[in-house]
C-alpha cells in the first residue's frame, strides 16, 4: 500500500490528454482502489466520477458495471448507504443476462449494504448466495472474499461458531494465494469471533 501511494501521490496532476480512453480508465481505477484501501474516500469518489464521465463521453458503456462496483465498494467502506445504493441501482440493468461472476459481485455488495443498514438476516442470505455462486465459478480470490463476507454477516447475526468456520476457510484460501490484505482482514474478524466464543485469540 505504501509503495502504491508513492506512485499515486507522485502523479496527482497526471495529464491524461495524451492517453487513450481505456488507459485513462485503468489509471483512475488504480487511484480509486488505492483510495479505498487508504481510507481516502473523497479521492476515490472523484476518480470514479471522472471515469464514469469518460465512459459516457466515449460510449464505453461496457466499463460502467465495473466502475459502479468500485464506487459501491468505496461507498460501503465510507459507510455511505445512499451512495452505495445508487451504484448498485446503476449496476442492476447491466446485470440481467451478464456473466455469473458479475452477478456474484452484485450480491456480495448487496450483502454489505444490508449489513450497513443493520439487516443482518438479509445480509446472511445475500452473502450465502454470493458464496454459493462463487463456488460454482471458481477462483481462489473470489472464493476467499465471499467466504469472509459470509463470515462477517454470520458474526453480525450472532452465529459466531458458523462465522468462525467461514473465516477459517477465507484465511486458508487467502494464505494459499498470498493475498496479504485479505488474510489480515480475515484474521481480525477471526479474532473477534474467538473472543465472542471465549477462546484464545
Amino acid at each position: 500500500l505504501g509503495r502504491t501511494a508513492l506512485i499515486v501521490d507522485a502523479l496527482p496532476g497526471l495529464d491524461m490528454a495524451g492517453l487513450l480512453p481505456g488507459e485513462m480508465l485503468v489509471w483512475l481505477e488504480t487511484v480509486a482502489n488505492h483510495a479505498r484501501f487508504a481510507a481516502q474516500y473523497e479521492r476515490g469518489r472523484d476518480a470514479i466520477a471522472q471515469a464514469l464521465e469518460i465512459v459516457e463521453r466515449h460510449g464505453l458503456r461496457q466499463h460502467a458495471y465495473a466502475l459502479h462496483a468500485h464506487g459501491a465498494s468505496i461507498a460501503l467502506a465510507a459507510h455511505d448507504a445512499a451512495a452505495a445504493q445508487d451504484h448498485l441501482d446503476a449496476m442492476r440493468p447491466v446485470l440481467d443476462g451478464g456473466p455469473q461472476a458479475d452477478q456474484t459481485h452484485y450480491w456480495h455488495f448487496q450483502a454489505g449494504l444490508a449489513l450497513l443498514r443493520g439487516e443482518t438476516a438479509r445480509a446472511v442470505e445475500l452473502a450465502r448466495a454470493a458464496q454459493d455462486n462463487s463456488a460454482e465459478i471458481g477462483g481462489p480470490y473470489r472464493s476467499a472474499v465471499h467466504a469472509m463476507s459470509l463470515g462477517q454477516a454470520l458474526l453480525s447475526a450472532g452465529e459466531t461458531a458458523a462465522a468462525l468456520e467461514r473465516l477459517d476457510v477465507a484465511l486458508a484460501q487467502a494464505q494459499r494465494i498470498e493475498a496479504a490484505m485479505l488474510a489480515f482482514t480475515a484474521r481480525l474478524m477471526r479474532a473477534a469471533a474467538l473472543l465472542r466464543l471465549g477462546r484464545d485469540v
